[in-house]
């Protein structure tokens, strides 16, 4: 990961309440597990859908969390079947690690 990236999950946990140390082990625990180069692989491949949904959606910084979850959902039901699995999966691994940390 990029240095530019891991400080914007960085700044993006703090709003979650989780510290920058806890941010360190999980992207530890990530490597020593080869998330990080599947990650990579899944980021080449829809962050350039992601990034023309986000285009033609503006910027969401000022809408509230009800509807940031409902243009991510938006998002999620126009991907094909395989990658809503997908995205399911990414989400879960996300809700499992923000309740440990909590």
């Amino acid at each position: 990961m990029k240095e530019k990236d891991i400080s914007k999950m960085v700044n993006m946990a703090s709003g979650l309440n989780i510290n920058e140390d806890s941010v360190e082990k999980l992207k530890d625990a990530a490597s020593k597990k080869g998330v990080m180069e599947k990650a990579e692989a899944l980021e080449q491949e829809y962050a350039p859908k992601f990034q023309e949904f986000m285009r033609d959606h503006g910027d969401l910084a000022h809408l509230s969390n009800e509807d940031k979850a409902r243009v991510i959902l938006e998002y999620k039901e126009k991907l094909p079947m395989e990658e809503q699995k997908q995205f399911d999966k990414v989400l879960d691994m996300l809700k499992s690690y923000v309740k440990k940390v909590k």
